[in-house]
Order: C-alpha cells, then sequence, then structure tokens
C-alpha cells in the first residue's frame, strides 16, 4: 500500500510551518487560541480518513505549543526551531501560561 501522508518528523513538521506548506497557519493558531480558553479538563476528538493529516496536524500544533512556551519563559530555542518561526504568524501568537 502507498502512504499518502507526508512523514511527521520534526524536520518535515518545521519547514512546513516555515513554508506554511498546508496553509494551516490560521487553523494552528485558532486552534491554539481554542486550547488557552479551556479550563479544567476537556476531551478534544480530531476525525479524519486515513491519510488525512492528523498526526501532521497535531504535532504542528506541538511544535509551536513548545516553541511558544520557550519563548515565554525566556529558554533557549534551537536555531531549527527560531529559522522556522521567525517569520511565521505562529511566532506572534499569545497564550495564557
Amino acid at each position: 500500500m502507498k502512504r499518502l501522508a507526508e512523514e511527521a518528523t520534526k524536520e518535515n513538521i518545521l519547514k512546513s510551518i516555515k513554508e506554511n506548506k498546508y496553509n494551516r497557519t490560521q487553523d494552528v493558531i485558532d486552534f491554539i487560541m481554542a486550547l488557552d480558553q479551556i479550563e479544567g479538563n476537556m476531551f478534544i476528538s480530531l476525525d479524519a480518513k486515513w491519510g488525512a493529516g492528523k498526526t501532521f496536524y497535531v504535532r504542528q500544533i506541538e511544535q509551536t505549543l513548545n516553541y511558544l512556551t520557550k519563548k515565554f519563559k525566556g529558554l533557549d530555542i534551537e536555531q531549527d526551531v527560531e529559522n522556522a518561526f521567525s517569520n511565521s504568524l505562529l511566532s506572534k501568537t499569545n497564550i495564557k501560561l
């Protein structure tokens, strides 16, 4: 069976963030802002067909949250990560920690 999805490696995730490869920047921002509004516990389900990019999308969100947390706390950010986010709208997202 041929794989249709791009491998969700850190390198591919960062490249997709830098290039807004899948036009998901605003979707990621919206999702993170929605997460930021949640008080308490919540269950979130992503539903799509196999190969639609669920894992890739979640990893983009994970990488963005890690970046924003390190940036907010003034922690060192790896150069490849900083390069990916440097010109992205994702770097300007504000979240409560």
